[in-house]
């Protein structure tokens, strides 16, 4: 898989209440004529067949995510999301594992593996996208120092916040 950064979504208007949960995908500022979820694109990937998204929903304190695969005409293959009511899923850091996996760091040391999945159905294939929890960072160089680069910033936020709060 290979990061990439020429989509984005299309911006809407109005109340946040009012938006609908789905967003234009942009191709270099052109509609593709394909809607996804979500209002921002955390990532985008291209793999052998397509695209890989991953976007999410600009909601403070309930972040999720959704991840749609789409093949070279900007069609839905797979889709899966990552949240739960009353839940955080802030994604930190996001590399790829092989061409058709992705390791995601969310929180603090909380990881999962992105998978694309192909199983051989009667006439064709079909494409799925599986989501499981990645218990062995410890094993995971990327994974380790994607923990540093973390703390590192969360320490500086709170540096800052502190001083801040030291001068108010």
């Amino acid at each position: 898989m290979e990061l990439i950064n020429t989509f984005s979504l299309a911006r809407h208007t109005g109340e946040y209440s009012t938006w609908p949960l789905a967003s234009r995908l942009l191709l270099q500022g052109r509609d593709t004529g394909t809607a996804i979820k979500g209002y921002a694109l955390e990532a985008q990937y291209r793999w052998s067949e397509g695209y890989l998204l991953i976007s999410s929903w600009e909601c403070p304190f309930e972040e999720s995510n959704s991840f749609t695969l789409l093949d070279k005409h900007f069609r839905a293959m797979a889709i899966c999301e990552l949240g739960a009511m009353y839940a955080s899923f802030l994604l930190v850091k996001h590399w790829p594992v092989s061409a058709s996996e992705l390791r995601l760091h969310y929180d603090d040391k909380v990881f999962y593996t992105l998978r694309i999945v192909e199983k051989m159905g009667l006439f064709k294939k079909r494409l799925s996208l599986e989501l499981e929890t990645f218990e062995s960072p410890e094993n995971d160089p990327h994974a380790l120092a994607s923990i540093q680069e973390n703390e590192k910033r969360l320490q500086e936020i709170g540096s800052v916040l502190s001083k801040d709060q030291q001068l108010g």
